[in-house]
């Protein structure tokens, strides 16, 4: 099958659609494939998408933070929620 025709197989199917998650995922593999930069590379916690630019400065503004002593360790994440159940 020649690309014209692959291209023309590919458009009836995605008129078939009717999830709009699923043409949000397809749009998601265009633009990344159209534009590098904002290929998306991770998801939230949310379902939100992460480019690559955006997840490696997340990544560091958390490096900064524990740098900083701005985290809570397991043990204490433990004695705070036991404290929660009280």
């Amino acid at each position: 099958m020649d690309l014209t025709s692959r291209k023309n197989k590919f458009i009836e199917q995605f008129m078939k659609l009717t999830s709009l998650t699923k043409i949000k995922r397809l749009e998601e593999v265009l633009h990344a494939e159209t534009n590098e930069k904002d290929e998306i590379v991770a998801y939230t916690i949310t379902g939100e998408p992460l480019t690559k630019e955006q997840y490696i400065k997340d990544l560091k503004q958390a490096e900064e933070e524990i740098e900083k002593g701005e985290f809570i360790s397991h043990e204490d994440l433990k004695k705070e929620v036991r404290a929660w159940r009280r």
